[in-house]
């Protein structure tokens, strides 16, 4: 009798490989299969797997020791794909399954390896696909979440099949991380999309299924089409397991590390020393005003170890520095604050390449701006990365216990606006001064760095409502810096709390216009606006009571520990917020009408964790620090924006009625008039704005165009913001002409030309 093992079996295909090749050419075809199996082989070696046999366009892999390691090694193959081919993105299916198997001149037979090859063939693309023994035998090790597919009927196998979607939770927190810090001020109900993009699930993804032919030998033997029907699938899951590459495009292979960061490892070129924090000293430009130094206080700038560190850790490229200031410069003996910075040295000479600073909570690290600079990151003082930081930890708690009651109840709103005046009262007795954390404050922290760290010349980049302190930055010292580039910028003087309402029912109602332009989303909704309101009136009428999760954010100030479920009453208001946190996510563009219609219970819960993470955004980020910065600004409302609420109820959700009160309760000072009224500089500019953001970005970015004459602005017509992840290649090789070069012509009609064409997926 041929003796048996008990072992996990992981299978993997390449989607589309045929035509891939088609399209390659032999010889493109040879050279892409020899990278193509040799990315996956370290994957496999890295995770104690045995190869067992080449599919032809996929593996077949062996874990004799670890259920757990065969997890780790799916995620890891779904992330070495992504830099094959950006122009082409490579994206595999991956069943695994554990069972009793035999060994037999090395190959293996038995029913768990034609399971793993039919849960493969089930997965969307970029997908990985589990049975339930794997779900119950991994349990809570290496931090994966397991989403349920229900049971399928699996070619040759007569008892339907338990399947899970494996949500690999360490990648999830990496990109988590990067997203939802780059988000911070601007209307709370309008900046946290980004975390839709792991958080808000689409229960109704249509893929093509390929199964695996059946030679009734219980071998596994190569892919063909299967008519099964489509699976069911978390969005959370597809995207944590690889459906869409969200790192920006780079020169090397993208490797995980256990932080918040992914991105390419330095291979080639010089090491920048540890102990400079500086890139190269440059010429100031002449007859141009540039940073003084400091008076009486010296910034302090020190390197720690980054083992720690919630962003850097794991990154052997990145350093971390600690920039100590006043936290008001007009009382430099009163109190200091310490902010994180990170450098992170350009793969080309670190020594010549120019400098970019990036403001912010904390921002991707850009690979494609590596190529050509180094990069410092400063963070927004006030928030995560600063220390102390400027936090209400009650009232963070009240808004994460006020998703339980419906999204209008006057007794919440009236405990935490009691609960953010008792904060207030306890920071000003701590001596704390809520007016030193504002875009003028960030301006003085770019300039202390520079001082410190010697640099003379940099260009500057931020996103969002950070526009603002670069602009003036930049116009009080354009000896200083060469050049600017923004994300979706807010131009000084406007507000997310213009007219929100208004705002995104504009960009639904272009997004309804993309449907009825689309064969496919026309055909399957042809009245896709009707579908919305119905969804609307539906929760309405009927509000759900959900158990939901929210996603972990590494080094937040969220009060709700990772993975821990929060209870949601899904109102009317909370679909629309989920709805809006969705157009923040091109990738999930495609299945939104479906979206829309869908009632399974997979899907309401994904809408009620976009809805958590939607309002919670404030309490992930610290609401108090929000309030210093906004407050200052633009302390209140117009009045038109609440009459456009009560005009469009629909879309009311986006409107925070409660801001001005607030503001009231945190009582700063305004902000001088240059971060409240357009701007007037000649410093180089580069403007990009995705089109279908919830706010109107592209007017803003026409007005600083008008104001500025030597900018330059491109538009998406298909994207929202956090354009470093969905813009197409052609966008990063403008940054980096930019960021060599800033009085360059940038190509950019071109370039826009190739915003991402939206793929509907038929119901």
């Amino acid at each position: 009798m041929v003796s048996t093992s008990t072992v996990t079996i992981l299978v993997c295909d390449l989607v589309d490989s045929t035509a891939r090749h088609e399209r390659l050419g032999e010889d493109a075809a040879d050279d892409f299969r020899a990278r193509f199996f040799a990315a996956m082989r370290a994957a496999v070696v890295k995770s104690d797997g045995e190869e067992v046999k080449n599919l032809g366009d996929g593996l077949l892999v062996v874990f004799r020791r670890s259920t757990v390691n065969a997890l780790r090694c799916a995620q890891d193959l779904h992330v070495s794909m992504e830099d094959l081919d950006r122009e082409d993105p490579v994206q595999l299916r991956i069943g695994i399954s554990v069972g009793e198997v035999a060994e037999e001149d090395g190959d293996w037979f038995g029913i768990p390896v034609i399971e793993a090859s039919r849960l493969a063939s089930t997965a969307s693309p970029g997908q990985t696909v589990a049975n339930g023994v794997v779900r119950s035998l991994a349990g809570s090790r290496g931090g994966h979440r397991f989403v349920s597919l229900g049971p399928k009927t699996l070619k040759g196998i007569t008892e339907p099949v338990e399947a899970w979607a494996v949500d690999g939770f360490e990648r999830a927190t990496v990109v988590v991380s990067q997203l939802s810090h780059r988000q911070r001020h601007g209307n709370r109900r309008l900046l946290t999309a980004g975390l839709a993009v792991l958080t808000l699930g689409i229960a109704t993804v249509v893929a093509v299924a390929v199964s695996v032919n059946d030679s009734g030998s219980g071998r596994s033997t190569d892919s063909s089409p299967s008519n099964s029907s489509p699976p069911s699938v978390s969005f959370a899951a597809a995207v944590t397991s690889g459906v869409i590459a969200m790192t920006p495009v780079s020169t090397g292979p993208v490797v995980p590390t256990s932080g918040a960061i992914a991105t390419t490892p330095v291979s080639t070129g010089p090491v920048v020393p540890t102990s400079s924090p500086s890139g190269p000293t440059t010429t100031r430009a002449p007859g141009l005003a540039t940073i003084p130094d400091p008076v009486g206080y010296t910034p302090k700038l020190s390197q720690h170890s980054c083992t720690n560190d919630p962003v850097a850790a794991g990154s052997s490229f990145v350093t971390c520095w600690s920039l100590t200031v006043p936290e008001n410069r007009r009382k430099p003996d009163a109190r200091t604050i310490t902010l994180t910075v990170y450098m992170v040295p350009s793969t080309a000479d670190p020594a010549t390449a120019p400098t970019v600073i990036e403001l912010g909570p904390y921002n991707t690290f850009d690979d494609t701006v590596r190529q050509v600079a180094n990069v410092v990151l400063i963070p927004s003082r006030g928030f995560t990365l600063t220390d102390p930081p400027l936090t209400c930890p009650e009232v963070d708690a009240l808004q994460v216990a006020a998703l339980a009651l419906p999204s209008n109840d006057p007794s919440s709103e009236s405990r935490q606006l009691d609960a953010l005046q008792r904060c207030h009262d306890q920071l000003v007795a701590a001596g704390v001064d809520l007016s030193a954390y504002n875009l003028e404050g960030e301006v003085g922290d770019i300039a202390d760095y520079m001082s410190a760290a010697g640099l003379r010349s940099v260009v500057l980049s931020s996103y969002a409502t950070d526009a603002p302190a670069v602009f003036v930055a930049a116009d009080r010292y354009p000896g200083s810096f060469s050049g600017i580039y923004l994300d979706n910028p807010v131009d000084p003087g406007t507000s997310y709390n213009s007219s929100p309402a208004r705002d995104l029912a504009a960009v639904v109602a272009e997004f309804v216009d993309l449907c009825k332009g689309d064969p496919t989303c026309a055909s399957a909704h042809p009245n896709l606006g009707a579908e919305i309101a119905r969804r609307f009136a539906q929760f309405n009428a009927h509000p759900v009571r959900v158990k939901t999760q929210a996603f972990p954010s590494v080094g937040r100030l969220f009060p709700v520990e990772a993975a821990v479920p929060v209870d949601v009453l899904l109102d009317s208001d909370r679909a629309i917020e989920s709805l809006s946190f969705a157009f923040h996510a091109p990738p999930i563009y495609g299945l939104i009408p479906a979206y829309v219609v869908s009632n399974a219970p997979a899907t309401i819960d994904q809408v009620a964790a976009g809805a958590a993470q939607y309002e919670l955004n404030q309490a992930t980020i610290g609401s108090a620090a929000y309030l210093s910065y906004q407050c200052a600004v633009i302390p209140t409302i117009p009045g038109s924006a609440a009459a456009d609420a009560a005009s469009l109820p629909m879309f009311a959700a986006a409107y925070d009625e409660t801001f001005a009160k607030r503001c009231a309760i945190w009582d700063v000072p305004r902000s001088s008039s240059e971060f409240i009224t357009p701007t007037q500089g000649k410093t180089p500019t580069f403007v990009a704005v995705g089109a279908l953001t919830p706010n109107p970005v592209a007017a803003w970015a026409n007005g600083i165009q008008k104001s500025r004459p030597n900018t330059t602005v491109i538009t998406f017509p298909t994207l929202p913001d956090y354009l470093s992840y969905w813009a197409p290649k052609c966008y990063h090789d403008l940054v980096n002409q930019f960021v060599v070069d800033p009085t360059s012509a940038l190509s950019v009609d071109a370039c826009a030309a190739q915003s991402t064409k939206i793929t509907f997926t038929p119901q």
